[in-house]
């Protein structure tokens, strides 16, 4: 079949598009036919269809432009595509035979559906991807097979029913079994009911003439049966040369004694029967001695047209009798146009005949919209997805060399894909097929991804303690890359690693809507997506999390909120809280600043790496956020180093944070408070320098207060005030509301400047030891 290239090129990135207007209500879609599984199971093969053609696309470009249709190899390839396609609706059967849930009616109608796609897969596959590649050979074994697959006839009930009688010649079902074996190709069947004529007919012409007739039929050669073409040929040739000898010696004789109704045991009507039933056998099988024109240019004699009940009877009885030696795909065309134009038109209700007839003159725009009109959406998409990669004109762009489907009307394969995703929306579990199905077609396809991202709700799934401790994991061992200072997105790293050391976890809903967006370079909707997500783990209070989702969407507001809420954690359920939630953070974002010492050796300071990724470091918008990062960290490294008795480097880290400023400078009053054990220890821990950098801290906090009494203007000693009101209230525990708690902002002032005073003796007095140690 003549066809022309045509090249779906990818689409390119490009700046993400401005919000569209919102599109008007589309009307309630049908439920599926097919099950999720099914969906799934083929969504796989044709997945894995699209990066083939890609790379193959790709590789052979220059000779792609030009050619008329791929090579053989590829070729090949979809076929086994097609095969598997058919593979999978075969595995459906059995499950819907099985399926209680159908009512006898609607399993018939499921089970009629799936083998309607198979027949149409078939047909394809036969026509346009033939095993070898190139589609050359004969083609008439192969048609008869597909014929007798997608309408079998005739029964074998009928067959078995003829076989048991004693006499079945007097069945009125004899000779229209008899006729339509022949045409069907049944040889075999029609050879053993003249051997059981032979066997208990009385009258000895009709045996001996049953028994030469069947001798025929058995010997007939099929090209099926042959290694090569020639060897069939020369085997057509020799039984041809016997049929016209028997026929001339014996069959036509004992015909005329038939006719004459000179027969023994037999009145003249059932002669007169019998000798026009077999007459019209030999005819038919002397038609394919006569025929030497080629099947394209010729129709099928009156003869099988009058044996012939609908067009595939015809088909096959000229596939098998007319043209079994030149019969090409090529000729199919004009053959069947031939058949179906006046003899035997095609049954326009039922549309899978309209699309094998289609299928069969070559019209593959009728062929799909019979599929469509049909109820056969799933066959429609994957078959002209097939075909589309055949370089066939139905396929070709509309406007020109748009070949991407982004400057006007849909091409033909992306019209079929886009219906298809959209159909598959009615089942929210098939959502990403739905983005993959539109993802192969352009702009269009792209703005239908956005349009349904948005509309998805967020899941957070609930924390699996037990599982992540037993897997020797936590939240905090999620590694993320985080994203460029313009939004720019990893592809490769588009996902948290989400394996365990048994086995691994299923993806999360939201991580599988980013990997669909960084596929399609959506970066707009991949950074909303993050920054929603990570609003809806703040609120869950799920802070390691919400920070990997906010670096992702370089989102630094996001990730200062997140590390002063980690804070508030401590101020209000204490160290250990605070602890767990800092631990909780990728640890590839928590590395500290080198210009900070490194902590030495502790129980916690393994899961502490000593730098920041370099990724943080060249985002710079994102710099003074992931600066409290780096500050909780080395905090909750403080608290690590104090617990393991390594209270020298405790104090240096401690004064670090401090001077450099690392710390937000409302934490400063409750690291000041932090210091006070550290500063009245034997030997001093803290130098000279490091007591005055204290003490001028100190009056930086202090300081705006004492100049307006009573008044904490900028803030400085709130937390450290409802720390010590929570600690005074509840000894530490979870809640801190107790006696004494929030009693107004006076009494919590008053409090803070009574902490800041020892604070300030302890410093003096670690001052005056320093001094004399001097």
């Amino acid at each position: 079949m003549a066809s022309t290239p045509s090249l779906a090129w990818p689409a390119s990135s490009s700046s993400a598009p401005a919000p569209p207007p919102p599109h008007p209500p589309r009307p309630a879609l049908p439920p599926l036919k097919e099950s999720r599984e099914f969906i799934l199971e083929t969504y796989t093969i044709w997945a894995s269809l699209q990066r083939i053609v890609a790379d193959h696309d790709l590789a052979h470009l220059a000779a792609y432009r030009s050619a008329a249709a791929p090579p053989p190899d590829q070729v090949q390839y979809y076929a086994r595509v097609c095969a598997l396609y058919q593979d999978a609706l075969v595995r459906q059967l059995p499950l819907l035979n099985a399926d209680a849930s159908l009512t006898p009616a609607g399993k018939a109608k499921a089970l009629a559906h799936h083998a309607h796609m198979h027949g149409v897969l078939a047909l394809a596959q036969l026509l346009y991807f033939p095993k070898d590649g190139t589609g050359d050979g004969l083609v008439a074994e192969e048609l008869i097979d597909w014929v007798n697959t997608v309408d079998p006839a005739p029964s074998a009930q009928d067959g078995n029913d003829l076989l048991a009688l004693a006499q079945p010649w007097h069945s009125p079902a004899f000779f229209p079994y008899l006729d339509r074996c022949l045409v069907r190709g049944h040889l075999a069947s029609a050879a053993a009911l003249l051997s059981l004529v032979h066997a208990h007919h009385p009258c000895p012409p009709l045996r001996d003439l049953a028994t030469r007739v069947g001798h025929l039929l058995e010997g007939y050669p099929r090209s099926s049966a042959f290694r090569t073409e020639s060897a069939f040929l020369s085997a057509l040739r020799q039984w041809r040369a016997h049929l016209a000898s028997t026929r001339t010696q014996h069959v036509d004789p004992l015909l005329a004694s038939l006719a004459s109704g000179s027969a023994p045991d037999l009145d003249r009507a059932e002669a007169g029967e019998w000798a026009s039933s077999l007459r019209t056998l030999v005819d038919v099988l002397s038609s394919s001695a006569s025929s030497t024109s080629s099947s394209a240019a010729s129709t099928p004699s009156d003869l099988l047209q009058g044996l012939s009940t609908d067009y595939l009877d015809a088909l096959s009885s000229h596939a098998l009798f007319r043209a079994p030696a030149t019969l090409r795909r090529a000729d199919l065309p004009a053959l069947v146009g031939a058949i179906t134009s006046s003899q035997h038109p095609v049954d326009s209700s039922l549309a899978d005949q309209v699309a094998h007839a289609a299928l069969l003159r070559g019209d593959v725009p009728a062929l799909l919209r019979a599929l469509t009109a049909g109820g056969y959406s799933w066959a429609a998409t994957h078959v002209a997805d097939l075909l589309s990669h055949l370089h066939l004109a139905a396929f070709d762009p509309p406007q020109g060399d748009a070949r991407d489907g982004r400057a006007g009307a849909l091409g033909l394969r992306e019209h079929f894909l886009l219906d298809w995703g959209e159909r598959t929306t009615v089942d929210p579990g098939l959502w990403r097929v739905s983005c993959e199905y539109w993802a192969a077609c352009g702009e269009q396809g792209r703005e239908r991804v956005r349009e349904l991202v948005r509309g998805i709700s967020l899941e957070v799934p609930p924390v699996d303690a037990a599982a992540a401790e037993e897997d020797g994991e936590t939240t905090g061992g999620m590694d993320v890359e985080p994203s460029s200072g313009s939004g720019g997105l990893d592809k490769e790293n588009v996902a948290p690693s989400m394996k365990t050391k048994k086995k691994q976890k299923a993806p999360r809903q939201v991580d599988e809507i980013l990997a669909v967006l960084a596929a399609l370079d959506l970066v707009d909707e991949f950074t909303l997506t993050c920054q929603n997500y990570a609003a809806l783990l703040v609120e869950h209070k799920r802070f390691g999390e919400a920070v990997a989702y906010a670096v992702r969407a370089g989102d630094g507001r996001r990730i200062a909120e997140i590390a002063e809420l980690i804070l508030e954690e401590y101020i209000q359920n204490g160290q250990d809280a605070f602890i767990a939630h800092v631990d909780s953070i990728p640890t590839s974002l928590l590395r500290p600043s080198p210009s900070l010492p490194s902590p030495p050796s502790s129980p916690s300071s393994s899961t502490l790496p000593p730098a920041l990724p370099s990724a943080l470091s060249t985002a710079p918008h994102l710099a003074p956020y992931t600066a409290r990062l780096t500050f909780l960290a080395r905090y909750r490294d403080f608290f690590a180093l104090y617990a393991s008795g390594a209270r020298r480097e405790a104090a240096a880290l401690l004064c670090a944070l401090l001077s450099s400023q690392v710390a937000p400078r409302a934490f400063w009053a409750v690291m000041l408070l932090d210091a006070v054990p550290l500063l009245e220890t034997t030997p001093p821990l803290v130098s000279l320098a490091e007591t005055y950098d204290l003490l001028r801290i100190l009056e930086d906090v202090v300081g705006p207060v004492a100049a307006a009494p009573a008044r904490d203007t900028f803030g400085a000693l709130d937390m450290l005030g409802r720390l010590a009101e929570r600690r005074a209230a509840g000894g530490g525990k979870k809640g801190g509301k107790g006696e004494g708690a929030g009693k107004g902002e006076s009494e919590r002032l008053e409090r803070a400047l009574g902490q800041m005073n020892v604070v300030r003796g302890a410093l003096a007095r670690h001052l005056a030891i320093c001094c004399c140690l001097e």
